[in-house]
């Protein structure tokens, strides 16, 4: 992942989108917790969490250091389950500045 960017993460688990009844995704650096989303941050789709950040968010980090991404899921039974951490690295951008948009219309 390159900070200022617009990263997104695609998590594909082994439950369908009506089974989960709540989850939290947390992405930690250095010990730290950077950010926490929930269900209405993300799009749950299938089997597959998608999440993006925005270049602001992504801007936080320390580069050189790793990202650990860690996704907790409640069931619509009741029971809880927790994916692998996944270990994402950060690169730096030369120039780390939030693009703004500039409209195309004349």
């Amino acid at each position: 992942m390159y900070k200022a960017t617009t990263p997104t993460f695609n998590l594909i688990i082994p439950y369908k989108a009506d089974e989960i009844n709540n989850f939290v995704l947390s992405l930690v650096q250095q010990g730290q917790t950077v950010f926490t989303f929930t269900q209405d941050d993300c799009v749950v789709t299938d089997n597959k969490i998608t999440l993006t950040l925005s270049q602001e968010q992504s801007a936080v980090f320390v580069h050189r250091y790793p990202i650990h991404l860690q996704v907790r899921i409640m069931l619509s039974t009741g029971v809880v389950v927790s994916s692998a951490v996944e270990h994402i690295y950060v690169h730096r951008s030369l120039n780390d500045s939030i693009l703004e948009w500039k409209s195309t219309e004349p």
